[in-house]
């Protein structure tokens, strides 16, 4: 997350929105707000899920997500937060709901009635890890081809399916290693 673009580095390419994405769901209601967070699951410990929450991000005009503030880190027993996650996947419909955490995965956070971001059993959550890392891999393929418009490697991305609830498949062995 550190690695995130700041605005305040003036990386960014053209005007920014706010960042919409198209959460896996059949009863997801989504309207994200600029004071909404983003909070990536960075680290779990044998006991403690390690969150980082910055600011709802914007993404530019080449499909880079941008930050603007600093992120606050925040600790969270795992069955609590996990309980948790369980509860709000099931609700809204989305696949997997009693998948188990990784690293990585990213969750659209409303703070309810808990503006310190403390207590995760009282926010509004939502799992959106396969829409952010299909945004980090379109970024990914712009930044390497910049003649691909940012919809056209969205379209490529899309076509090899939605990741596994399982995590990533390996490649049969002998398989040969492709690139992008």
């Amino acid at each position: 997350m550190s690695e995130q673009r700041s605005a305040a580095r003036g990386e960014t390419h053209g005007v920014l929105r706010l960042w919409t994405p198209a959460p896996e769901g059949d009863r997801v209601r989504f309207a994200p707000d600029p004071d909404d967070r983003y909070a990536v699951v960075d680290d779990l410990e044998a006991a403690h899920v390690i969150l980082v929450l910055d600011r709802w991000p914007q993404v530019d005009g080449v499909g880079h997500l941008v930050f603007t503030e600093h992120p606050q880190v925040r600790s969270f027993r795992v069955s609590t937060f996990q309980h948790h996650v369980d509860a709000r996947r099931a609700q809204a419909g989305q696949p997997a709901p009693g998948r188990a955490l990784r690293v990585g995965d990213v969750f659209w956070v409303r703070a309810g009635d808990d503006p310190r971001w403390n207590d995760p059993r009282r926010w509004q959550l939502l799992d959106v890890t396969a829409s952010a890392r299909r945004a980090a891999h379109a970024a990914q393929v712009v930044a390497v081809n910049p003649a691909m418009r940012l919809r056209e490697a969205d379209v490529a991305h899309e076509s090899s399916g939605p990741p596994s609830p399982e995590g990533p498949r390996r490649p049969p062995a002998g398989a040969a290693a492709s690139t992008v």
